[in-house]
C-alpha cells in the first residue's frame, strides 16, 4: 500500500507540474498572440477546459478539410506562389535584362554549396556570423538578393497562410528567369527548407571556378552526382549574362584565344563587365557555337572542347538548340533537388537574409510542452495506481472518481495544438520533413518487401504509375475497381485487363501509411508515384525526388486508357503524337521507353504478328525455360534497371514492335545510341522524365479527393453534405 501511495503521490506531482506547464502555455500563447496575431491564427485552445480535465481535443478542420490539408487545393495555392514570384522576376528583368542571368547563377551558387538550402542569402553579422556572400567566388559577384527579398515579400503579401522557403523562391526565380530569356520552362517542385547557417569555405571548395581544368570540373560535378553530359548542359547557363573583367579577363581564367576580345571595352554598358557569349540577353545555343569556334571567354568553358566526350556534347548542343534546352531544363530540375547537408538545422525563414530569431516566448513554449509530455506519463501512473488501490481498498478513495480519459485527452490536446500550429503555418507547402519521411519510409518498406518476394513486381509498379498518369493525369484513376452496373473503371480496359498489376501492393502501402503516420493524409496517386520511384531504385536505377501533393479522382476513363496509352503495335508517328500530347519531347519519350529494361510482357499480347519485332520472332516463343510460360522477358536482364534494353535495340533484338521502331528514325536512334553508350546518361534522363510524368495534372474540372481506400471513392456522407 505504501508503495502504491508513493506512486500516486508521484503521479499527482507530475500532473501538478503539467498544470504549471499549462499556465506557462497560456501566458506564452497570449504573449505570442499580442506580438504576432497571425502566428497562431485558426488555433484557439480551450485552456480552461484543459485545466479542469475536460475533453479538449481541437482539430483545425473537419475530416474532409483535414484530409485535403496540404495535399489538396494545392494547385490554387501553388499558383499563388508561382504568380507572386514570377511578377517580381519579370519586372526585375524588364528593368535590367542582365538580372535574369544573375538569378540563375544565384540558384546555382546556392545549390552547389551544401545543397539547395538558401544559405547564400544569409547576410554576415559582424563578429558573430560569416556567410557565403563574401567568399571569393561570390564576393562582389553574385547578385539579385534584393529580387529574392522582394519575391519573398510578395508571397507573404499575396498568399496568406502559405509558408514558402527562400530556397524554393530561388528555384522558382531561376526557372522564371530562364523562361523570360527564351529558355525552356520546367516544373519546380516546392518543399525545400532554409538552413540556419552557411559555408564560407564550402563556396571556395565546392563551386566550379573559371580557372578549373576539365578534370577538376568533372570531379566537382561528379561530387554532386551529375553526369558529364549534365555538366556540359549546365555550363550552357553562360549563354546569358556577363562576368567581371577583374575575375574573367585575367591569365589563367580567360581562354587565351579570346584574350584580344576580352578587353572590357568602353562600348559595353558597364565597363567592368565582359559578356559571356555574343548574345548575352538571349538563352540560346550561341555559347556552344562560340566554343566550337574557340571563342569561349572563360578557360573553364573552352576546355570543354578539349576532350572527345565533352566536345561531342558541345557539338550536339551547337547543332540542335532544342536538345540543349531540354537537357538544360532536366539538369536544372536535378540540381534543384540537391538536398541540404546531413544533420543541417532547417527552418522556413521569415526574412531570407537572416535566420529566424529564437524568442523567449518560443523557449517558454517548448518548456511548457515538455511539462505537458511529462504529465501524460503522470496521468498513466495515476490511472494505474488508482485502479490498483481501488482493487485493494475500495473505500480509500470513495467519492473520488477522476475522469482519466478526459484528463489524458486534455493534456494531449496541448501537444495536438502545437503540431497543428506547425502544420497550419507550413500549410501543404511545408508538411515538415518528419511526416514526409514517415510516408516515404512506410511506402518503401512495403515496396521493398513486395519486390523481395517477386522481383517482377518492381516493373509492374513502375508500369502502374505510367498507366495512371498517361490517362487523364496522375489521379489514381487506374486503382478504382469496377462496380457492377454502376461504375466502369480503367482496370478492364484492353491495355490493362489481365495485364496491369500491383494493386494489392498499393493498397498495403496506403494502409501502412495510415497505420504508421497518423494525421498525415496522402493520396493514392502519391503512393503510386513513390512506389514507382522506389521500384526503380530497388532494381538498380537512379532514385529521384517525389513531391507530394497529388489528389485522387472520383472517376476513371475506360476509353481514355485505349486512346491515350502507347500500345505495343504503335508505329513511331503514333508514339510521338501520344507523348507530344502529354508535352514530352522525343528524348523524354525514348528515355521513358527504357522502363522496358525491366519486367515481362504477356505472350498473348506481345508475341503476335503486328506487336513483335519480326527480327526477334524466333526468341519470342515463351519457351518452357521461362519462369512463367505465359510471359516474355522484355530484355535479356529483366530484373536489372540497366541499359541492356537499348543494347538489344541496337542489335535489332527489341521484343516489341513499338520499341524496335525507335531505331528507324535518325533522331530517336541517336538517343537510343546515347543511352546504349552511357548508362548514367540514361538513368539521369529517365529520372528527370519520371519527375515530369509524375507532374501530369488531372483533367480540368475533375472532381478530386484524398481517398481513404484506393480502390473506391470516398462515400458522400450526410455530414459532409
Amino acid at each position: 500500500m505504501g508503495f502504491r501511495l508513493s506512486l500516486l503521490s508521484l503521479a499527482v506531482s507530475l500532473v501538478a507540474l503539467a498544470l504549471a506547464g499549462v499556465a506557462i502555455y497560456r501566458n506564452t500563447y497570449e504573449a505570442m498572440i499580442m506580438n504576432n496575431g497571425s502566428l497562431l491564427q485558426n488555433i484557439s485552445p480551450d485552456i480552461d477546459s484543459l485545466e479542469s480535465g475536460e475533453v479538449s481535443i481541437l482539430i483545425l478542420n473537419d475530416k474532409k478539410k483535414n484530409s485535403d490539408k496540404y495535399l489538396s487545393q494545392q494547385l490554387t495555392q501553388e499558383s499563388c506562389v508561382f504568380s507572386a514570384v514570377k511578377g517580381v522576376v519579370d519586372s526585375a528583368i524588364d528593368n535590367e535584362t542582365r538580372m535574369g542571368a544573375s538569378l540563375i547563377r544565384l540558384h546555382f551558387h546556392d545549390c552547389f554549396v551544401d545543397g539547395c538550402d538558401g544559405g547564400i542569402l544569409l547576410d554576415d553579422i559582424n563578429g558573430t556570423f560569416t556567410g557565403e556572400q563574401n567568399s571569393p567566388p561570390n564576393n562582389n559577384s553574385v547578385r539579385g538578393f534584393e529580387v529574392i527579398a522582394q519575391a519573398k515579400q510578395s508571397v507573404v503579401d499575396s498568399c496568406p497562410n502559405i509558408s514558402v522557403s527562400c530556397a524554393d523562391i530561388l528555384a522558382i526565380a531561376a526557372r522564371d528567369s530562364l523562361a523570360k530569356l527564351g529558355g525552356q520552362t520546367y516544373t519546380v517542385a516546392l518543399g525545400r527548407s532554409d538552413a540556419t547557417t552557411a559555408n564560407f569555405s564550402g563556396a571556395i571548395n565546392q563551386l566550379p571556378a573559371p580557372s578549373d581544368n576539365l578534370t577538376v570540373q568533372i570531379q566537382k560535378f561528379s561530387d554532386k552526382n551529375f553526369t558529364v553530359r549534365e555538366m556540359v548542359a549546365l555550363a550552357g547557363a553562360h549563354t546569358v549574362g556577363f562576368a567581371r573583367c577583374s575575375t574573367v579577363c585575367t591569365s589563367g581564367n580567360v581562354n587565351p584565344a579570346a584574350q584580344l576580345q576580352c578587353n572590357c571595352s568602353a562600348t559595353l554598358t558597364d565597363s567592368d563587365l565582359q559578356q559571356l557569349d555574343t548574345t548575352p540577353a538571349v538563352f540560346d545555343k550561341v555559347y556552344y557555337d562560340n566554343l566550337n569556334n574557340n571563342q569561349g571567354i572563360m578557360f573553364s568553358d573552352q576546355v570543354l572542347t578539349g576532350n572527345t566526350t565533352t566536345a561531342g556534347f558541345v557539338t550536339t548542343y551547337s547543332n540542335n538548340v532544342t536538345v540543349f534546352l531540354e537537357d538544360f531544363a532536366a539538369a536544372m530540375i536535378k540540381m534543384g533537388n540537391l538536398p541540404p547537408s546531413a544533420g543541417a538545422q532547417l527552418e522556413i525563414r521569415d526574412v531570407c537574409s537572416r535566420v529566424n530569431p529564437t524568442s523567449v516566448a518560443s523557449i517558454h513554449l517548448s518548456l511548457a510542452l515538455s511539462f505537458v509530455a511529462l504529465a501524460l506519463a503522470g496521468v498513466a501512473i495515476y490511472r494505474n495506481t488508482y485502479e490498483a488501490i481501488i482493487m485493494k481498498n475500495g473505500s480509500l478513495l470513495k467519492n473520488v472518481s477522476p475522469d482519466f480519459d478526459s484528463l489524458e485527452s486534455g493534456v494531449a490536446s496541448i501537444l495536438t495544438l502545437n503540431n497543428n500550429k506547425k502544420r497550419n503555418s507550413d500549410k501543404y507547402l511545408r508538411q515538415q520533413l518528419t511526416p514526409e519521411a514517415c510516408v516515404f519510409s512506410a511506402v518503401r518498406a512495403v515496396v521493398d518487401s513486395a519486390i523481395d518476394a517477386e522481383t517482377r513486381m518492381g516493373a509492374s509498379l513502375i508500369r502502374l504509375h505510367f498507366h495512371d498518369c498517361f490517362v487523364d493525369g496522375c489521379d489514381g484513376g487506374i486503382l478504382l475497381d469496377d462496380i457492377n452496373g454502376t461504375f466502369t473503371g480503367e482496370q478492364n480496359s484492353p491495355p490493362n485487363a489481365n495485364s496491369a498489376r500491383g494493386y494489392e501492393v498499393i493498397a498495403q502501402a496506403k494502409q501502412s501509411v495510415i497505420n504508421t503516420c497518423p494525421n498525415v493524409s496522402v493520396s493514392c496517386a502519391d503512393i503510386l508515384a513513390i512506389a514507382a520511384r522506389d521500384s526503380v531504385a530497388k532494381l538498380g536505377g537512379q532514385t529521384y525526388s517525389v513531391a507530394l501533393g497529388r489528389s485522387d479522382a472520383r472517376t476513371a476513363n475506360f476509353s481514355g486508357a485505349i486512346n491515350q496509352l502507347p500500345a505495343p503495335f504503335d508505329n513511331l508517328t503514333v508514339q510521338i503524337q501520344k507523348f507530344s500530347d502529354k508535352n514530352f519531347t522525343l528524348r523524354e519519350m525514348v528515355a521513358l521507353a527504357g522502363a522496358h529494361t525491366v519486367g515481362f510482357a504477356r505472350c498473348s499480347t506481345v508475341c503476335t504478328s503486328g506487336n513483335v519485332n519480326p527480327a526477334a520472332q524466333l526468341q519470342c516463343n515463351c519457351s518452357a525455360t521461362l519462369t512463367d510460360s505465359d510471359l516474355q522477358q522484355l530484355d535479356t536482364t529483366p530484373t536489372m534497371f540497366d541499359k541492356v534494353y537499348y543494347d538489344n535495340l541496337n542489335s535489332n533484338q527489341g521484343i516489341m514492335f513499338s520499341d524496335q521502331v525507335l531505331t528507324g528514325d535518325a533522331t530517336t536512334a541517336g538517343f537510343v545510341t546515347d543511352y546504349s553508350n552511357d548508362v548514367n546518361v540514361f538513368l539521369g534522363d529517365f529520372a528527370a522524365a519520371m519527375i515530369k510524368m509524375g507532374d501530369l495534372p488531372p483533367s480540368a474540372g475533375a472532381q478530386l479527393e484524398i481517398r481513404d481506400v484506393c480502390s473506391r471513392v470516398n462515400p458522400t456522407s450526410v455530414a459532409s453534405m
